[in-house]
């Protein structure tokens, strides 16, 4: 991340981090159009630049801190259920924050929701007095803004409106909310850091760009409170449902794009090239669109596989065209499989019902530890008819007997006259695992996971900064 992209990242906080169009979704939105690599300094980031947007309400309202006492009691009490959640679900919450998916669904959700907050909830009492009681229910709605997208300045301000509060008595109190929120956030990733190996050089090396995110978020967040008071109080949420939703919905327009885009724009169609899928179940010449190869789950195996799911509340998801068919699809995994595959996601009452008749692969999505029970009981139950691995910590895969990427691409190389020796692979999941052990030159994508980075040859940078691109430039051509 260079200068100039920090500089954007920190006007695009200041700008969104107290309006209710959700700071978080818009900084992964942005990072994503700028190309900027998540890495763990990024990561740091986004979170600490969230002083200076604190600073900016410690600025502008510093005689309401100097109040009294009951003042803080009571931020306190609203502050304590984030806090709680945030140390208990930490891990499935960080899971989140990159999932353009959930930014996108969540951004026209909440847009929708916004369009009628002022109908349902702007009755507000003549008394504005904000009590403990109210306090802790605000703090309780705050937590709903820990999925990314929904935005935390919508949760707590509607909070306080379903309190009686008035627009404006309730965003000011939103405000005064985000200072211990985002000052233990941003403390508790600085704290990490700096007990992390490296942490303390990495945070000394780019402190000049910490200071100037901040102050940037400090400049814009200043000129964004006021705007935010004055147009609220006249205009109410209409104005920012509706940029929400135009936002999210083309956001899931262009995630909707899968395959066939990458396809042809690497023009596969006349210059000839083969599309691997299902890990390997299926191969495509994609010029003819011939199936040359495909392989597919024993009929009798799948109500087996469904009913194991049923019993144990898995998810299980199947593809028919161009879609995932799950009867779970408000599943996290799900979404997570839809986002890297750039399927929608169709929901159906009964998956058996609406698969096609002879399924390549089916997935199951269980949290990690889990999933990896479930991989131990469903190789006890048809290992012996079947493969049964994790590609994720969370997907369970199960494909035909044999099926992997490394033997398809075993049969393509043989059909092309050609030997693992000649073959460049990528990869950044486990199930990259025997195909970067079976080509000549195994590159790992720097996002992937240690145990990927390990068996390959050559790690190039992420998927983010088209990665593959790079290590082709450097491999082939001797350009670094």
């Amino acid at each position: 991340m260079d200068t100039l992209q920090a500089i954007i990242i920190s006007i695009v906080e200041g700008l969104t981090e107290f309006l209710p169009v959700s700071s978080t979704g818009h900084m992964i939105i942005t990072q994503g159009i700028l190309g900027i690599k998540s890495d763990d300094f990024v990561k740091l980031f986004t979170v600490c630049i969230q002083f200076g947007a604190i600073l900016s309400v410690l600025v502008i309202y510093w005689k309401r801190f100097l109040q009294s006492w009951s003042f803080y009691w009571k931020l306190l009490v609203a502050f304590l259920p984030a806090a709680i959640i945030g140390l208990l679900a930490g891990d499935l919450i960080d899971s989140f924050l990159e999932n353009v998916w959930v930014v996108a669904s969540m951004l026209v959700i909440g847009g929708v929701f916004m369009l009628f907050v002022d109908k349902w909830f702007n009755k507000p009492d003549e008394d504005q007095t904000i009590t403990y009681k109210k306090s802790f229910k605000i703090g309780l709605a705050q937590c709903i803004a820990m999925i990314p997208g929904v935005s935390r300045s919508m949760a707590t301000i509607v909070g306080g409106m379903s309190q009686k509060l008035s627009r404006k008595t309730a965003a000011e109190f939103s405000f005064f909310l985000a200072v211990p929120t985002m000052a233990a956030a941003s403390g508790y990733k600085l704290l990490k850091a700096f007990m992390a190996e490296g942490g303390t050089e990495m945070l000394v090396d780019n402190l000049t760009t910490l200071l100037l995110g901040n102050l940037v978020a400090f400049i814009v967040a200043i000129l964004a409170i006021k705007f935010f008071i004055n147009f609220l109080t006249k205009y109410g949420f209409k104005a920012f449902g509706y940029y929400r939703i135009i936002v999210g919905l083309l956001i899931l327009v262009l995630l909707f794009c899968g395959i066939e885009p990458v396809a042809e724009s690497l023009e596969l169609s006349t210059r000839g090239g083969y599309i691997l899928s299902y890990n390997g179940g299926k191969i495509i010449d994609w010029r003819t669109k011939e199936e040359i190869y495909s392989q597919h789950l024993p009929s009798n195996i799948i109500p087996t596989l469904y009913n194991y799911a049923k019993e144990h509340g898995y998810a299980l998801l199947g593809y028919v065209g161009k879609e995932i068919i799950t009867e779970s699809a408000d599943d996290i995994y799900v979404a997570e499989e839809s986002r890297i595959n750039k399927m929608p996601i169709r929901k159906v009452d009964n998956l058996l019902a609406n698969l096609e008749p002879n399924p390549t692969k089916l997935l199951m999505t269980a949290e990690p530890i889990v999933a990896m029970e479930a991989e131990k009981e469903l190789l006890a139950l048809v290992g012996d008819r079947m493969d049964v691995y994790r590609s994720a910590p969370f997907f369970v895969e199960l494909v035909p007997k044999g099926i992997d990427k490394a033997q398809s691409l075993l049969r393509l190389l043989a059909k092309l006259n050609l030997t693992p020796q000649d073959m460049i692979a990528f990869g950044d999941g486990y199930n990259d695992l025997s195909m970067l052990r079976l080509a000549g030159m195994g590159v790992a994508m720097s996002n992937a996971a240690p145990e990927v980075r390990s068996e390959a040859n050559y790690v190039t940078l992420s998927n983010e900064e088209d990665g593959v691109a790079v290590a082709i430039n450097k491999l082939c051509y001797n350009n670094d």
